[in-house]
């Protein structure tokens, strides 16, 4: 009957003897419905299947025939593995399947085969997709920030690096300090090699304060891989309000050798750098504060021209910051009287001058 049309068929049956006589025909009658369902087709909702979706992939019908009973199956390529089916009725055209746990299943191209059985059990063509399934997250690497302190000079300019980075994934960070109102900075871009170096980061805009950075990697498929964190103190306020005086006004011959100066409100802690200088030459020196009014000894200015001698002095704290520069400034005069003579004015000492002898110089200063 397959030359008949859908729909309802009618069968008439008579009966003749052997005389000829027909009898009165008996009838009956019947549905055909031979016609598949078909025009539809199914897609994965899914770019790629990864850990964070594995468990609850979806797929989407497209022209489905409203009523009829849909079956499926998702399978990878390894026989070992069960596929994972399924089936039910469709209640609209694009219906979407969804919660299927495709976990059990290889990191595979998984293939989605569907097909649609209506009430009279004829069944329609497979309709097929694909999706790749990967789930196997980035992992194994670490970030160290580039800086022991975030200080005045370099916070508009921070980096950090990575070791054992997968080379082509994503990475995120942000770099935050513990108050809440600050916005964190953040950041992402492409891993070329394992060890990238990420610059030129601004954190001027977060408190001193300890700051934290939080990274993590994303390959092409979406998987995420875990926080890789660093720690770093930002200090950006330079040592101030300290002077300085020398000691010795003025330099002379005698305390060449020995020069000091003193502090005054110094930070304790804190790293001095000093030079005496001449305006031509200088004398330096550094170390660190033990008390606020510090005194620096046993400087040797003998090198040293007469005349002015300047002072400049700068603080650094651990964070490498520089305070503003103290001076202060002494003369020297180091080089005694020279070239000069005397001598007597009495060819010889008598009775008569022994009481007022006398003597004169000669290229006296």
């Amino acid at each position: 009957m397959s030359g008949l049309d859908d729909g309802t068929l009618h069968l008439s049956v008579t009966l003749t003897d052997a005389a000829g006589n027909i009898g009165l025909a008996a009838t009956d009658s019947a549905t055909k419905e031979a016609t598949p369902p078909s025009g539809y087709s199914i897609s994965f909702d899914q770019d790629s299947v990864i850990a964070s979706n594995a468990t609850n992939v979806s797929f989407t019908f497209a022209s489905a025939e409203v009523g009829v009973a849909y079956t499926y199956s998702i399978d990878d390529y390894n026989g070992g593995t069960p596929a994972v089916t399924g089936s039910g009725t469709i209640a609209t055209a694009t219906d979407q399947i969804s919660g299927l746990d495709v976990s059990g299943l290889d990191d595979d191209t998984l293939t989605l085969t569907v097909y649609l059985t209506d009430s009279y059990g004829n069944q329609g063509n497979d309709a097929t997709d694909t999706v790749l399934k990967d789930t196997s997250e980035p992992s194994g690497y670490s970030v160290s920030i580039d800086s022991s302190y975030i200080n005045s000079t370099n916070a508009t300019a921070m980096s950090f690096t990575f070791a054992s980075a997968e080379v082509g994934t994503t990475y995120h960070y942000t770099i935050d300090d513990t108050n809440g109102v600050t916005s964190a900075i953040t950041g992402s871009g492409v891993i070329e090699t394992a060890t990238d170096q990420i610059t030129g980061i601004d954190v001027s805009g977060l408190d001193d304060d300890i700051l934290t950075l939080t990274v993590y990697l994303t390959d092409s498929a979406g998987n995420q891989g875990s926080n890789a964190t660093d720690t770093v103190t930002k200090e950006t306020v330079p040592p101030s309000g300290y002077t300085v005086t020398l000691d010795q006004n003025p330099v002379t011959s005698s305390n060449d050798t020995a020069v000091s100066f003193t502090f005054a409100s110094a930070q304790v802690g804190t790293d001095y750098a000093y030079s005496i200088s001449d305006g031509s030459s200088q004398v330096t020196g550094s170390g660190t504060i033990g008390t606020a009014t510090d005194q620096i000894s046993s400087i040797d200015v003998r090198g040293l021209a007469d005349g002015t001698l300047n002072l400049s002095v700068t603080l650094t704290d651990v964070a490498g910051n520089i305070g503003s520069v103290a001076t202060d400034s002494a003369t020297k005069e180091a080089t005694p009287p020279t070239g000069y003579s005397i001598s007597f004015d009495q060819d010889s000492v008598i009775a008569s001058n022994a009481t007022n002898v006398s003597f004169t110089f000669a290229s006296a200063e």
